[in-house]
């Protein structure tokens, strides 16, 4: 399985700033750069998907990083946000973390020290995204068993309402949709392929009852399994 990469902003008006964020940071992300806050803004109003900002303090006149912060919150943005900032802020900084900053770091900094942090703070997201993974993953292979989204929930290790909520913001439907779904295909083509009684293919994808299978493939594909067969082996062997 391919890992996709997170993306993150970085917003300071020095290019030659932003140069070294980006030198330090290219390989292992995709990047987005801001000159301002302004324009920081307009980007996050387009609702691409940023999983981390990179907010310099010492921004141009009009907006500092803490305004910027602000604005962000203001507007229901609770992408993850580390503050850079030059040497003797420790005050900023600590404003900043009170204000939601989920860390920060000052300038010069250290290539390595920079990836570390910049590593740490989207480990929460990464797992999260993980866990969404390993729950297709666990469906995928368990499927042909009568499990419920809560067993998905339980073989990964983690609650259900937990898993809930971070599968349908990921996967846009519920576990038990994803899993039903997955079901009537692998029912589909048990029907246009095999001879197999519909009892008989509701067991082998997971339903103890064949009277529920039958109603749940038929408001998926809106037909009963018998008519599907027979119109799939129609279709695929017309008259002449």
């Amino acid at each position: 399985m391919v890992e996709n990469k997170s993306t993150i902003l970085i917003v300071d008006d020095e290019p030659s700033c932003r140069e070294a964020l980006r030198m330090a940071l290219e390989d292992d992300y995709v990047l987005l750069e801001a000159e301002s806050g302004e324009e920081a803004l307009r980007i996050l109003q387009k609702g691409q998907d940023i999983d981390l900002v990179l907010l310099d303090y010492l921004l141009p006149p009009g907006m500092d990083g803490l305004e910027v912060l602000a604005r962000m919150r203001a507007c229901g943005y609770k992408t993850p946000v580390i503050l850079v900032t030059g040497r003797g802020s420790e005050q900023v900084a600590v404003k900043a973390l009170r204000l939601g900053v989920r860390n920060y770091i000052m300038k010069p900094f250290k290539v390595h020290e920079l990836q570390t942090i910049v590593k740490e703070t989207l480990a929460p997201i990464q797992l999260e995204e993980s866990l969404v993974d390993r729950a297709v993953d666990f469906i995928e292979r368990e499927y042909c068993r009568p499990i419920s989204a809560r067993d998905v929930a339980q073989g990964i290790g983690v609650s259900y309402p937990h898993l809930a909520r971070l599968f349908k913001a990921e996967k846009g439907c519920p576990v038990e949709a994803w899993l039903n779904k997955l079901r009537v295909e692998k029912a589909r083509l048990l029907l246009k392929n095999t001879d197999l009684p519909v009892k008989e293919i509701s067991k082998k994808i997971g339903f103890n009852h064949s009277n529920y299978f039958s109603r749940l493939f038929k408001e998926v594909v809106g037909i009963y399994p018998t008519e599907y067969r027979t119109q799939s082996r129609c279709h695929e062997f017309p008259s002449k």
